[in-house]
């Protein structure tokens, strides 16, 4: 419906908003942000359960708590080990 598709542009849209607010108050080491950057350049092609689920609205917004939450761990709580053991394994 309409009302859903609205609420679903909203919540992305305050993703995003609060993803670049927290961009620029975080700081990763050197090391995380080269595996970031790799990983935008290099995207892990794989299956896409939710191209067959969602409506793109809904998409994008799961995309971007992905991306936040691997953001946030690069920053707060996982070492770098951990990430770059995490980000094999899923190769």
């Amino acid at each position: 419906s309409e009302l859903n598709q609205k609420l679903s542009e909203l919540r992305r849209e305050y993703l995003r908003e609060l993803a670049i607010h927290r961009d620029k108050q975080r700081t990763i080491g050197t090391r995380a942000q080269r595996v970031v950057d790799a990983l935008l350049e290099q995207p892990v092609v794989f299956l896409e359960p939710l191209n067959y689920l969602l409506d793109e609205t809904t998409k994008e917004f799961v995309r971007d708590c992905v991306a936040e939450r691997v953001r946030l761990e690069l920053q707060t709580g996982g070492s770098e080990s951990d990430m770059s053991r995490c980000l094999r394994d899923l190769e």
